[in-house]
């Protein structure tokens, strides 16, 4: 998702001189770097040096990417962080506004501010499943959004 992302906000490691070397360090903090192919590996670390995404802390205390886990509707602040849009905190917007993990507040409200998430009945249903089709509704908005 990661990547895609990227991809349809115009955003590339190779045009911002990010090399395999930086990658390399960056990922080698992660316990499952081992895990991701080979070609979206200099993506991934330079979504994280950006600050995208963070990945997860785990039972055991280590960090972890999880790059085969689902990306529930909260993780939207991965776009939104993506595109630089997480400014709106109207967690109001939602009827089901106390079941938003706090930290994706900005991100689903100004992704929904932008047109950009479909939130069937008015829900923001942030422990839901992205489906393709979903995913593909966000990106393609998010290509228009960027003049793409």
């Amino acid at each position: 998702f990661i990547a895609t992302a990227m991809n349809a906000a115009g955003i590339s490691p190779d045009s911002n001189g990010f090399t395999d070397s930086a990658a390399a360090r960056i990922l080698s903090g992660y316990a499952d770097a081992g895990s991701i192919p080979v070609g979206m590996r200099t993506t991934l670390a330079f979504a994280l040096e950006k600050g995208y995404f963070a990945g997860k802390t785990g039972a055991d205390g280590r960090l972890y990417l999880r790059p085969d886990e689902d990306i529930s509707r909260a993780a939207a602040v991965l776009l939104s962080n993506i595109i630089g849009y997480a400014r709106n905190t109207a967690v109001n917007a939602f009827a089901d506004a106390d079941t938003i993990p706090t930290w994706s507040v900005p991100a689903l409200s100004s992704l929904k501010a932008l047109g950009l998430l479909c939130s069937p009945n008015n829900t923001a249903a942030p422990a839901g499943r992205m489906t393709r089709g979903e995913t593909a509704v966000w990106l393609e908005k998010t290509m228009r959004l960027m003049g793409r």
